[in-house]
């Protein structure tokens, strides 16, 4: 009998926990998404006082104790908002456009990615800065946020240029002032369109970059 030259799919130990491990952060992901709309339903509906982890927990069919599993916080669930972290997929592509894009751009879709990937919900800009106004505990989480977001990437720009060129240019301080100056121009675009905030080749972004790039060195 002639043999079939169809080739069998690889089923192997390795496939399969890679299986169970994207289903893992698939389950992970509705969780934290879950929690976090019914936290924004409690509190927009009932309060802020109201809107306990007992009834966003119930609301979301988890108990007390998955919540912490999820969010430190209350605050942090209502605004659906994580600890931030540099996923290593970013980290690799921005080394690689650092590599070759020696400017600001590099720095500021980093630090798009980041905030990105630290946030759950799908809310724009001004939707979180609502939430945050409903309490202000929720607006100091959201600086919070914000400020640690910034200090991550300060301490991957020092970790990884902290001897570009052979000198030792990128100091805390300088690396500080970059993500400061990426936040700027963010916030810049964001202004002539919300849209920017999440795509990075937004007109509006590309241009902010170039006009603050040319700025720098002119001033310079």
């Amino acid at each position: 009998m002639q043999k079939s030259d169809v080739s069998i799919p690889d089923t192997g130990p390795e496939l399969a926990a890679e299986s169970t491990v994207g289903r893992r952060e698939q389950q992970r992901q509705a969780t934290l998404l879950a929690l976090h709309e019914a936290a924004v339903a409690q509190v927009t509906e009932q309060g802020y006082e109201a809107a306990t982890i007992t009834s966003i927990s119930d609301a979301a069919g988890v108990s007390r104790r998955t919540f912490f599993n999820y969010y430190a916080t209350k605050d942090e669930a209502i605004l659906g908002v994580l600890e931030p972290s540099v996923p290593p997929q970013v980290l690799e592509k921005f080394l690689e456009e650092i590599a070759v894009e020696r400017a600001l751009g590099p720095v500021v879709r980093l630090l798009m990615s980041v905030m990105s990937s630290s946030r759950v919900g799908g809310e724009t800009r001004q939707d979180l800065m609502s939430l945050a106004g409903l309490a202000p505990s929720l607006s100091h989480t959201l600086k919070r946020y914000a400020v640690r977001a910034e200090d991550v990437i300060s301490e991957v720009l020092v970790e990884h240029l902290a001897h570009q060129d052979g000198e030792p240019r990128t100091t805390p301080d300088v690396a500080h002032a970059m993500v400061m100056i990426a936040g700027t121009a963010l916030r810049f675009a964001y202004a002539k369109n919300p849209d920017s905030m999440i795509d990075p080749d937004s007109p509006a972004l590309v241009d902010a970059v170039e006009l603050f790039s040319t700025t720098l060195k002119e001033v310079l």
